[in-house]
């Protein structure tokens, strides 16, 4: 008996689709990519505006349809305002590659990221990790699935997460950028990919306390949607919840205002002491 996939997982199909031929495309355009350095100090590939023509091209019906809209990293400058993007019914969130740094210089931290959030709140999210070899996807069903196949041999499975038990060097995962941090100066045992992607998963995966960046949305969509299906406590440093992403949480450049703390809900306040120097929750 065949069933009718309702429209979240459909479109986590698609999500996870694209995302993994986009990794094996940048991968493949490894040692022969580009790279040059942008106006504001970020590095762009060959690889980035490869695959953002890629997902433009799986998603050109779909965004015909009035109600959907493409926020990409490489077409920033050519997107409508926030508030006008947010108005969509749907946003499809794309870094083409999260970790260039690391990407050009041979380094395995970095992914192909694209979300899709319904009038600025995240909704859905695939990544995939093309060195690790690793998806990891909102299935649309309300789970985290995560496929390992290099040594995992295809095995998949649900992600849940628990809390950890703290100690002072229990370690967290801090992707704040220097550029970015407005004061906050992290301390205890800190962990870093340099990229925010793979930052987040290594978090939901491990047993690390939490996470801390602050970043672009293209950077953070589909990791969102990822720690709302795991029930995550996601937070801004004022402490005020996120729950969606806009005029009134991002600047005029597509970065957050705050940076973000991510978190199972017993570890908040451990996290809340290295990052923000509090000594409650």
């Amino acid at each position: 008996m065949f069933t009718k996939k309702t429209e979240a997982e459909h479109f986590a199909s698609l999500l996870k689709s694209i995302v993994v031929e986009g990794g094996k495309m940048a991968r493949a355009m490894r040692s022969t990519a580009t790279v040059e350095e942008k106006a504001d100090k970020s590095l762009v590939t060959a690889a980035d505006l490869a695959v953002t023509d890629l997902v433009k091209n799986r998603l050109e019906v779909i965004l015909k349809q009035e109600n959907h809209i493409l926020i990409d990293e490489e077409s920033a400058s050519s997107l409508p305002s926030i508030e006008t993007a947010c108005s969509y019914d749907y946003q499809w969130v794309l870094d083409p590659i999260d970790g260039t740094a690391p990407y050009s210089s041979g380094l395995p931290f970095w992914a192909v990221s694209l979300g899709l959030m319904k009038k600025g709140e995240p909704w859905l999210g695939a990544v995939y990790l093309p060195d690790m070899d690793e998806l990891f996807w909102t299935d649309g069903k309300g789970n985290l699935m995560h496929q390992v196949t290099v040594c995992g041999a295809g095995k998949t499975v649900k992600l849940e997460r628990s809390a950890a038990l703290t100690f002072e060097h229990t370690p967290y995962l801090n992707e704040l950028h220097e550029s970015y941090a407005d004061g906050l100066t992290p301390t205890g045992y800190k962990l870093t990919t340099g990229s925010f992607v793979c930052g987040a998963l290594h978090m939901f995966k491990t047993q690390a306390a939490g996470f801390v960046s602050r970043a672009y949305i293209w950077d953070n969509a589909a990791v969102l949607a990822m720690a709302q299906v795991l029930n995550l406590s996601v937070e801004y440093t004022d402490g005020t919840k996120v729950n969606t992403l806009n005029k009134e949480t991002l600047q005029d450049n597509w970065l957050n205002k705050q940076a973000i703390l991510i978190a199972p809900q017993e570890n908040m306040a451990f996290l809340k002491q290295k990052v923000l120097n509090k000594t409650n929750g």
